[in-house]
């Protein structure tokens, strides 16, 4: 009897286990049937391999100027270059800053290098964690001219002073001195205001 039940067993195990290979063969088996002759998915690009038309909409007069208003670029490198500029954490010290290096003129990483080497505040010590993050939220473009311009960024600086506590959340602008060096947008000078 106990030889019949292992039979019996063993023969409903190897069943499930084909009955289960056939539904994941099913399952991924390739389908066949024909395609449509113009399947849109996201790429506009037809079965033939010729790219779809697409009407897009003219650009609004206030977006032609305000893209034309500044150099491709330049926005990004200040609002990502502040961003950075205005984080601190006293876990990880002035690698925010060292980050900053090649977007930087040489006068912008003696500033730089001097003020990581310089203590943020005579009272953090490897117990109290000090950390700012900042967020840029607006840029304004100053003033362009061909080799520089002067663009202001508003942010948002939450500071935390020791674990557990809440930030604290304030509002600052930051201007941004940026030159052109080697046909390269650089920040040369960053003033808190």
């Amino acid at each position: 009897m106990d030889n019949k039940k292992k039979i019996i067993i063993t023969l409903l195990v190897i069943a499930l286990l084909i009955l289960v290979g056939l539904i994941v063969a099913l399952f991924f088996w390739p389908k066949t049937g024909s395609v449509p002759e113009n399947i849109d998915n996201n790429n506009n690009i037809g079965q033939s391999g010729e790219q779809a038309e697409t009407n897009l909409p003219p650009s609004s007069p206030d977006r032609i100027k305000e893209e034309s208003s500044y150099p491709l670029g330049l926005k990004q490198l200040a609002m990502s270059f502040v961003e950075r500029y205005g984080s601190y954490s006293s876990d990880s010290g002035s690698k925010n800053l060292d980050d900053l290096l090649p977007f930087s003129s040489d006068k912008m990483i003696e500033k730089i290098r001097s003020s990581a080497s310089s203590p943020i505040s005579a009272s953090t010590t490897a117990e109290i964690f000090q950390g700012f993050t900042t967020k840029a939220l607006s840029f304004s473009l100053d003033e362009l001219k061909t080799d520089q311009a002067t663009v202001t960024v508003n942010t948002q600086r939450l500071t935390y002073l020791g674990p557990g506590k809440e930030p604290n959340i304030s509002y600052k602008n930051i201007q941004l001195l940026i030159v052109k060096i080697s046909n390269q947008w650089k920040v040369d000078d960053a003033i808190w205001k």
